[in-house]
């Protein structure tokens, strides 16, 4: 079994193509349920249909702005409605960075250590962990001119 992303990710953004060719040669119609932003992104809108529950009954969309094209993330978050990229417990502590820095105190204990687990399990190279670098950079420089 081939467990390269990038394989993964390719036969996904071709998968529905096939289907679609296969489909018109043969003078039928295909119906397909994903959970895959890749499949989703290679799908024109207007065959497109979202399934949504609403309390006990299921909705059915289908004036959605647009996927073809899209990049996963902007698949997930807009089509299929996530709130966040991250499991909710590490965004829930990026969070609680965020007000940290936004409280000025991006100093204190509790901010340092947050922000060294975080770094431990995301890597210094994480763009929300860079983001807060950055922006206490930024701070600390305003409050010096302010002194």
């Amino acid at each position: 079994m081939n467990r390269n992303p990038r394989f993964t990710q390719n036969w996904q953004n071709r998968i529905l193509k096939i289907y679609e060719d296969f489909a018109k040669e043969n003078n039928n119609q295909i119906i397909i349920a994903t959970h895959s932003p890749h499949i989703i992104a290679s799908a024109a809108k207007e065959p497109l249909r979202l399934l949504v529950k609403e309390g006990d009954k299921i909705k059915v969309v289908s004036d959605i702005d647009g996927s073809y094209g899209y990049e996963v993330q902007k698949v997930l978050l807009e089509i299929m409605n996530l709130t966040s990229l991250r499991i909710p417990r590490i965004d829930k502590k990026i969070e609680t960075l965020y007000e940290l820095i936004h409280s000025n105190q991006y100093n204190s204990g509790k901010f340092l250590k947050l922000q060294n687990e975080l770094e431990g399990l995301l890597g210094r190279n994480d763009k929300d962990l860079m983001l807060m670098r950055l922006e206490i950079a930024k701070l600390k420089k305003m409050n010096e001119k302010n002194r």
